[in-house]
């Protein structure tokens, strides 16, 4: 797994001299810093390594802050919960900006069919909110990159209407538009301080 890593590294134009592999139990992360990266990852995950550093390269290029979710450390845990629902949807369409830049088109078809995959699995069971944010989250790559054309099934669940969605979602990566539809979904304040996420 790690050799597929270091592929990717290349493809995406990542200098391997920053990153660091740290092999875990439990799924893959990134941990984006002023100084690198490090890679966790588990030999028996399945999530697809060009996703992973899809959001490496998210926050490489724009800002750690994207890609990897750091928050005081005194941060109720359900408002941290809370923020990483909310946000994902943006954070994972912009993970698409990145593979579309980066990626072969074949391969890019391939994950398309993925996605569309999960999604028709998943929508008709949604029920709770981190299910209904996944299912936007899909919903957007498809519209966006899959040429997707259906209507989104849960829009009246959020209350930032699903156009500003589509519209954040092309719009350049940035973490203002993070702390704008957390407080608009939540209407908890969250701002950055030191690079951390601070809650009020």
């Amino acid at each position: 797994m790690k050799k597929l890593f270091e592929k990717y590294l290349k493809t995406y134009e990542i200098d391997p001299s920053i990153i660091k592999f740290n092999r875990v139990d439990g799924g893959e992360s990134v941990i984006v810093s002023d100084n690198g990266a490090t890679i966790n990852y588990d030999e028996n995950s399945v999530v697809e390594d060009s996703v992973i550093v899809s959001l490496l390269k998210l926050g490489l290029e724009y800002d750690k802050l994207l890609s990897t979710l750091h928050f005081e450390p005194t941060a109720n845990p359900t408002i941290v919960q809370s923020f990483y629902v909310h946000t994902n949807p943006l954070r994972v369409a912009w993970c698409w900006k990145m593979m579309v830049k980066y990626l072969p088109k074949l391969e890019l078809m391939k994950e398309i069919l993925e996605i569309n995959n999960y999604y028709e699995e998943l929508k008709p069971i949604a029920k709770t909110d981190e299910e209904k944010s996944i299912v936007l989250e899909l919903w957007l790559v498809l519209t966006i990159y899959g040429g997707g054309k259906e209507a989104f099934p849960f829009e009246n669940h959020f209350q930032v209407p699903i156009g500003e969605y589509v519209k954040l979602a092309k719009e350049e990566p940035s973490v203002d538009k993070y702390l704008e539809v957390f407080q608009r979904e939540s209407g908890f304040d969250v701002s950055v301080k030191n690079g951390l996420f601070i809650f009020h």
